[in-house]
């Protein structure tokens, strides 16, 4: 995700933050997120991993864009997202990922998520299944006898003000 401040928030309005204690900031940090390249069923993907998420995640966006079939989920997951709100998922896909300049296609299940910030997560489960090793100094993955790249770039045209548009929750 892009760098950004509060006053690049589309929902900010600086009359209504004249109290200090009822400022929302919003810190330049590096970006220390990790993408890597692959493919979900053929077509190009840019997957976030998530050491946070138990599951793998995927909004029902990237579901439609990557023309995979969505069944329901046998139980229900009730999902805490990074804003502190709960959501329902009661949705699956089943489909198979490779990284780039991967040997082989891994068969995996995406929880599918109406409305999700991130487009497509792996996480811990998955890396934990597939004995993944992060190696952050090398800025690579290490699983099933590859090593796979993080992805310098964000497939996205306008990172900052989408970032900014899921985290304002100001109540204007």
């Amino acid at each position: 995700m892009g760098n950004h401040s509060t006053e690049e928030c589309s929902k900010y309005n600086k009359n209504h933050y004249k109290d200090k204690s009822n400022n929302l900031i919003i810190r330049e940090n590096a970006d220390t997120s990790i993408f890597f390249p692959s493919k979900i069923n053929s077509r190009d993907a840019n997957i976030l991993i998530d050491t946070g998420s138990v599951f793998n995640m995927m909004s029902f966006k990237q579901s439609q864009h990557f023309g995979l079939s969505i069944k329901p989920l046998e139980k229900r997951v009730q999902l805490l997202v990074a804003n502190g709100q709960y959501t329902q998922v009661t949705q699956k896909a089943d489909t198979l990922i490779s990284f780039d300049g991967g040997k082989s296609d891994i068969t995996i299940t995406f929880h599918v998520v109406d409305e999700f910030v991130d487009d497509v997560i792996l996480g811990l489960k998955f890396l934990q299944q597939h004995d993944a090793k992060l190696l952050l100094k090398n800025r690579s993955l290490e699983i099933a006898d590859q090593s796979i790249i993080f992805s310098d770039k964000i497939d996205n045209d306008n990172p900052d003000f989408d970032l900014a548009e899921k985290i304002c929750l100001s109540k204007l």
